[in-house]
C-alpha cells in the first residue's frame, strides 16, 4: 500500500544527499583524528544544514561505538517524521506495522536501482535505521496513546506478534486512553 505523501519518508532527498553526508562523515573523522575543533564544527554545521536535523558532536560519536559509518549517514539524510494534520488512517497504521515487522524492498524501489550493495546487506542498514529513525517516531508523534505506553516495547516487543496482533494492541491502547479521558471529563 502507498502511504500518503506526506506519510511516506522522503527517500528519495535522502538517496540524493547521502554522498555529500557521508563524504562530510569522513572529513570530520579527519579533522577529530588532527584534532581541528574549528573544523569539526564547520562540518557539524555543514551537517545540519544539509540534513535539515541538528546535528552534534555526540550524534557523530555513534558511528564509532558500532553503527558504522554508512548506517550513521543514512540514519541523518532521513527526513523528520511529520506531526500529521490528518490523523492515520487504520489501514495506513496497518501498513507501517507491516513495513516494521516485514520489511520489503517494494515501497521504495528508487533507493535500490543503483545500490552498489546485495540487498541483503541493504536490509539491515536500511530497514533497522527507517524504523528506529522514522516509523518509530511518526507513530510515537501521531497516535494517540497513554503515557505509560511504550510502542517499542509494549507493542512491538514480541518478535513472534503477526503484524495484525500489533495492530490491536495499538488500537487497544488508544481506545484506553480515549475511555480514561471520558471518564475523567
Amino acid at each position: 500500500m502507498k502511504l500518503r505523501d506526506e506519510i511516506e519518508c522522503n527517500i528519495i532527498k535522502a538517496k540524493q544527499i547521502y554522498p555529500q553526508v557521508l563524504d562530510l562523515i569522513d572529513k570530520y573523522d579527519n579533522a577529530c583524528n588532527i584534532e581541528d575543533k574549528e573544523k569539526c564544527v564547520e562540518i557539524i554545521q555543514q551537517l545540519s544544514i544539509l540534513t535539515g536535523k541538528h546535528i552534534t558532536e555526540n550524534d557523530l560519536f555513534e558511528h564509532w561505538e558500532g553503527d558504522g559509518t554508512e548506517e550513521l549517514a543514512f540514519r541523518f539524510c532521513l527526513s523528520e517524521p511529520p506531526t500529521l494534520v490528518t490523523p492515520l488512517l487504520e489501514q495506513e497504521l496497518f501498513e507501517i506495522i507491516q513495513r516494521i515487522c516485514e520489511p520489503k524492498y517494494e515501497p521504495y524501489p528508487e533507493l535500490y536501482e543503483d545500490m552498489p550493495y546485495p540487498k541483503e546487506w541493504v536490509k539491515a542498514w536500511f530497514w533497522i535505521p527507517l524504523n528506529c529513525v522514522y516509523y518509530f517516531p511518526l507513530l510515537e508523534k501521531n497516535l494517540n496513546l497513554p503515557k505509560s505506553f511504550n510502542i517499542r516495547t509494549d507493542a512491538f516487543n514480541d518478535n513472534d506478534a503477526a503484524p495484525i496482533e500489533i495492530l490491536e494492541i495499538i488500537l487497544k491502547a488508544m481506545k484506553l486512553k480515549t475511555d480514561n479521558k471520558q471518564q475523567t471529563a
